[in-house]
């Protein structure tokens, strides 16, 4: 499940993981299957070696599982360091940050922004993709993502 290391994170419920079973006809029926470290670590606090092991097994392991070239890493917690950037840029083509933002050609592609998809959960969302009134939800979004940001950070120092 997604109780990372035991522990849960507040506000978020509880759902089971796939396994590797299930991981396996996905890819067999063409869905792209990613890296996101062994055990869920925060790569922006994590020590660098440690979290340079948990990048290159977590591909490693899904390579071993399910005979598929892993080419692309989403970042736990959107959390990066400059080292674990390193290691992602050079263990994978892409890596993707929980940056909510429009892909823009100059974007570095071990940071690239992300869309989750709890953004197109609703009907007609997905559908409305690229429309002027897409761009602007997700506009309002990332900034109510910045300012909540910002506000846990004062809190935190």
């Amino acid at each position: 499940d997604n109780v990372w290391g035991g522990k849960r994170d507040a506000g978020i419920p509880i759902f089971p993981l796939l396994d590797w079973d299930t991981l396996g006809r996905l890819a067999a029926n063409g869905v792209s299957i990613g890296a996101h470290t062994c055990t869920h670590l925060d790569l922006a606090t994590a020590d660098p070696d440690r979290a340079a092991r948990e990048i290159v097994a977590s591909r490693s392991r899904l390579t071993r599982e399910l005979g598929v070239d892993v080419t692309t890493f989403a970042y736990p917690y959107g959390g990066v360091s400059a080292a674990a950037r390193d290691v992602v840029a050079h263990e994978f083509r892409y890596g993707v940050t929980t940056r909510l933002a429009a892909l823009a050609p100059h974007d570095d592609p071990a940071l690239l922004p992300r869309l989750d998809s709890y953004y197109l959960r609703a009907p007609g969302t997905l559908e409305a993709w690229g429309t002027r009134r897409f761009r602007m939800r997700m506009g309002l979004l990332a900034g109510a993502r910045s300012v909540r940001g910002s506000f846990s950070r004062s809190f935190a120092r």
